[in-house]
Order: structure tokens, then sequence, then C-alpha cells
């Protein structure tokens, strides 16, 4: 039983939720709002796991699972990261090994795990519908209702909604609905990204490709054109790869890692082992859309709001891909969880909140993962070149003593990185900082302790909140103010906001 969600805090007012999308962002965006107690119907097309694909899973996002009582029954088979070993695409020789920092984990309080999907699909499919959600599967697209708030199914079922919650994805319905006809969507193609999994059996009679079963890091070969991650799955009874291939041909055809061009194929003997091992290969093209200026929009008296990759796209396979969603899904439920009115002020305070976190946070790790992935794939030259200086960089800082990890090989000799090279360095350390340590309840708390509760503890309540409004409306504070009453954790006091 899962009893420490948001310290046990509910809402007063239950509100009906519809949530469209039945796969981990539908789910995650179900559970948590049910548990913030909202009464929550999740209507799915199918059951199941949309896709078979692995997920990286980073400490931030293993905080949240372990929150929700996931965790000890996804962890058995999952594939527990140490490191980084950064491997030449054509050579095969090792560019750098990057040790996690145990300090680093020690401060996230949580470790690297990466899985399948469908495992993680499963344990939160079952926590969702035993939190008491309502899963409903159709197989035909319901229909929306703005000037109504409700949502109809196929056969005729109304589902009246407070909250509608498009998690569907891009090209799903509740995203179509609201953006395509106010202001159409620049789509900007950007790569392909090609996934395939290996029967580890075929592997263990070939020593080279055994020791990749046993590794406690994730390979990484990097190219001119392609770049491909490896890593076990399964309790080590599979391995996958997963390849990101840039430029999208002109064609539109999406390539994977048996047709790519002769000229970007790799020439690692073991890289090609894997393939010729690989039996099939899944591949999406990743197009880039405009960001958002809010995840949230009015109905008639309701509110329709984004989450996961309905409100963001990110790079298929990254980091990032998988936890932002469940980001989006703690915010929204811990924010929605505070909750002792159902005034459409109250609400909108906490939905602009919601959209002012999020797409700060999101911003920034799309940035972080679109350097990252264009740093796997530089040509050759002196940018690649001092590329990988900087990843002997970043290997020195991960190492908790000295070693030749931070010393690179030119002209036979032993040379240690410049200045800048180790400046570059402690940024991409950061980088990783940045996400790991992100904690989503921190996030809710902080912005609470800044914007709350100095109104609950100010003389003059409804001078000080007018000042704070005027002040900083991008937070949702601007407007005339409102009686009403927010749950704090350790009190719940009447305050005047909006």
């Amino acid at each position: 039983m899962v009893s420490n969600v948001f310290h046990g805090r509910k809402s007063a007012v239950s509100l009906s939720v519809v949530v469209i999308g039945g796969g981990l962002p539908g789910l995650a965006a179900a559970f948590s709002l049910q548990k913030a107690g909202h009464s929550v119907v999740l209507v799915a097309q199918t059951k199941g796991a949309s896709s078979t694909s692995a997920l990286h899973v980073p400490p931030n996002m293993v905080k949240i699972l372990a929150e929700w009582g996931v965790v000890g029954k996804i962890s058995e088979k999952a594939f527990v990261c140490n490191g980084i070993d950064f491997v030449n695409f054509e050579s095969d020789e090792l560019v750098a090994h990057v040790p996690f920092d145990p300090t680093l984990v020690e401060d996230s309080g949580s470790p690297f795990l990466f899985m399948t999907e469908n495992e993680l699909y499963d344990s939160l499919y079952d926590i969702t519908k035993g939190a008491g959600v309502r899963i409903l599967h159709e197989t035909s697209a319901p229909v929306i209702s703005r000037k109504e708030d409700h949502v109809t199914l196929a056969d005729g079922t109304i589902l009246p909604f407070d909250f509608l919650i498009g998690a569907d994805g891009v090209d799903g319905i509740v995203r179509r609905f609201l953006i395509s006809k106010e202001r159409p969507q620049r789509r900007v193609p950007k790569s392909v990204y090609s996934s395939a999994f290996i029967d580890g059996s075929k592997m263990r009679d070939d020593p080279e490709l055994a020791s990749l079963l046993d590794t406690e890091t994730v390979h990484v070969w990097m190219g001119s054109s392609c770049s491909v991650y490896g890593f076990p799955l399964n309790g080590r009874e599979n391995y996958t790869l997963e390849a990101r291939i840039t430029p999208v041909p002109e064609d539109g055809n999406v390539m994977d890692l048996q047709n790519i061009p002769d000229e970007s194929s790799p020439q690692s003997d073991r890289l090609k082992k894997l393939i010729s091992l690989s039996s099939s290969f899944t591949s999406v093209s990743h197009t880039e859309l405009e960001p958002l200026d809010a995840w949230s929009f009015p109905a008639r008296d309701g509110h329709i709001v984004l989450l996961g990759n309905t409100a963001h796209s990110l790079l298929p396979g990254s980091t990032s891909h998988a936890c932002l969603p469940f980001e989006d899904a703690q915010i929204l439920g811990d924010l929605l969880s505070r909750l002792t009115s159902s005034s459409h002020e109250c609400i909108e305070l906490l939905l602009n909140a919601y959209s002012t976190l999020r797409i700060d946070r999101t911003h920034r790790m799309h940035t972080s993962e679109t350097v990252k992935a264009e740093l796997m794939t530089l040509d050759d030259g002196i940018t690649q070149y001092h590329r990988d200086r900087t990843l002997r960089a970043v290997a020195h800082r991960m190492t908790p003593k000295l070693s030749l990890a931070s010393l690179s090989i030119a002209d036979g000799v032993f040379q240690q990185e410049t200045d800048e090279e180790q400046e570059d360095g402690a940024d991409i350390k950061n980088m990783m900082l940045e996400l790991w340590n992100y904690d989503a309840r921190d996030e809710v708390e902080e912005w609470w302790l800044r914007w709350v509760l100095p109104i609950q503890r100010s003389e003059g309540v409804r001078n000080r909140a007018n000042s704070i409004g005027k002040m900083s409306p991008e937070h949702g504070l601007a407007g005339s103010p409102t009686k009403f009453t927010i749950v704090d954790v350790r009190q719940s006091v009447e305050v005047e906001s909006w």
C-alpha cells in the first residue's frame, strides 16, 4: 500500500479528472491525481505498453517511483549502471571510461537504472488500478467537447470533467484538438531513433560479446553521423542497441543500423557482430516541435492540461524522455493535493504554477539533451578531438582518486587537459547533477514557501498579496484576490490569493 505520496495529503475537494492516454505518462498522471484526492477516469486505446523499448531511469525518476511504491517490483531485473564507456564508432577504441562518482549517487539517493518499458508499465498499471482509478479501454478516439466540459466515448458514454489531462502524445487527439486549429505547429525533422534487442544466449559463445553482458557500464559508440548506446537488460538475459542517426534522409525514409549508408556504417567488428545478431529494429523519426507558452487551457468551467510528450517533444531514448512525464505527474498531483476550494481562481493559481515550473525545467533538459546528442555525433577533426579530451576530463572529475583518466595522448606523449577542457568537463558533470539531483517534491515546496507562505505570515494579508501579484504575474499571482483555503503540510490556514 502506498501511503507516503504527498506526505499523505489529499485535496479536500475531489474533482472529476479524465486522462486521455494509456501509456506511461497517462498512468503516471492518473495515479498521481488519484492519490491527490481526485476522482480519475483513464481512457486508454489498448492495454499494455506502447513499445518494448528500453527506458533510461535516472535517480530523480527512481525517487518518484520509490515514493509511489514501485521500485521494489521493478528493480530485480533492472540493469544498475555504474558508469559509461565512450568508444570510437569506427575503431572500437576506448575514448574514456567515466565512472559514476559514488558521492553523486549518494547525493541523489538513488541509482541509475535501465529497464524495459513493459516492466515498468505492468507495475504502474497495477498500482494505478489499485489506487481506485477507473480504467476504460477504447478502440475508437473519444470526442472532446470544450463547451460542455465532457468527453464522449464511442458507445455514447459521457464523462464530465473538471480537468481533462492530455497524455496521448504529440500526435494525440488532445493536442490536435487544442493547438492545431489555433496555432499550427512547425515540425522540424531532427534525427532517426532506432533500437533492437539481442538474445543474450547468442552472445555468450563469443568472449568479446559476453563481456558486454557482464559489464556494469553503458557503452556509447560515437560516430560522425551515428551514435549507438548498448547495455544489458532483463537480468542480463538480453542486450539492447539504441542508435541515433543524423541527418534525416531527404526522401523521408526511416533508417536503422542495418540499412544506413556505407559511409556511416560502423567499422568496429564488435558492433558489426551485435548488429548481425539483432533480429529486428524499431525505428522512429524524431520531430522537434515549437515549445508551448502554457500547458493548461480553459474549457467552459473546467481546464484542459497537457502532460508528458503531449506537452513537450524530447529525443526518444534520451535520459529525460522517460523521467520528465513522471516529474510532470508528480508536480501536478502535488499542487492539486493542496486544494480546499474548487474556485476557478484557486485552480488557476496552481495550474499557472504547474506551467511555469515545468516549462522552465523542460526547456533546460531539452537544451541539455540536444547538446549531448550532438556531442556524440561530431565529424572527424579538431572539435571531435577536443570532445574526446573533455570526456577524459569528465572521467577525472567523476573518479574519486587521481588517475590517468585525466590524461590524453597526443604525439605519443601524455598531456594534461587544458583549462578550457577541464571547465567543459565540469559543465558536463554539472548537467548530470542538475538532472540527477532534481526533486519534484522540493520544487513544489520551494514554490509554496516563496509565493504562499509569505502571504500567510504577513500582516495586512490583502495588501501584501496584491503587491506580490503585481510584481510577479508570470507566476500566475496577478489578478483580483479571492478568499480561499490552501492546505499546507504543517498547517491549514485561510489566506487571500487569486
